[in-house]
């Protein structure tokens, strides 16, 4: 078997978010996240912020489930 081009594993996928509560940005991979399902609004990633604790949600990308 030939790898053509490697991809990522849906676990080691990074993301980025804003905290609304104390506007820290922070960095986070995907495994370290709550995968909310929701039909209605799309599904998403919840994690708390690292300085204040607030929830933070970052939409999880389209047609892929982690």
């Amino acid at each position: 078997m030939k790898i053509i081009k490697q991809g990522k594993l849906p676990e080691t996928r990074t993301h980025q978010c804003t905290c609304r509560e104390c506007a820290t940005v922070f960095e986070f991979e995907q495994r370290e996240a709550k995968f909310v399902l929701d039909q209605r609004d799309g599904d998403f990633l919840q994690i708390n912020c690292p300085v204040c604790g607030a929830q933070c949600a970052k939409a999880a990308s389209k047609g892929k489930t982690p």
